[in-house]
């Protein structure tokens, strides 16, 4: 009896695993809630991480940065500093343009 109440059980959870992750016709019919998600909200009594080995987690971090090379900084300078001209340019054109056109519009050069 105690093997068909275990083979129960078994069969039980497998069947509810399989329907939390059901998958028909590539759709998802019903997502049970993750512990990855749920999991930050239930841990609130964990242990913060000490500050030398938060310093030490930095240093590893910033050794996996790829810094660019001398030519692709002044590349990406160029690249910036022509950007901005234009940026710089086109505005005043238009300030320009919609300066004028307000006066035009409502009689800037009347005499009193």
């Amino acid at each position: 009896m105690d093997q068909q109440d275990s083979n129960t059980d078994a069969e039980q959870q497998l069947g509810q695993l399989v329907d939390d992750q059901v998958v028909e016709l590539g759709e998802v019919t019903r997502v049970s809630d993750s512990k990855a998600v749920r999991g930050s909200r239930e841990r609130k009594s964990e242990q913060r991480t000490s500050i030398p080995t938060f310093y030490r987690q930095v240093v590893a971090e910033l050794r996996k940065v790829v810094y660019p090379t001398q030519e692709q900084l002044v590349t990406y300078f160029l690249v910036v500093m022509v950007f901005v001209i234009f940026m710089m340019a086109l505005v005043a054109v238009e300030d320009l343009a919609f300066g004028k056109l307000i006066f035009a519009v409502f009689g800037g050069n009347s005499q009193q």
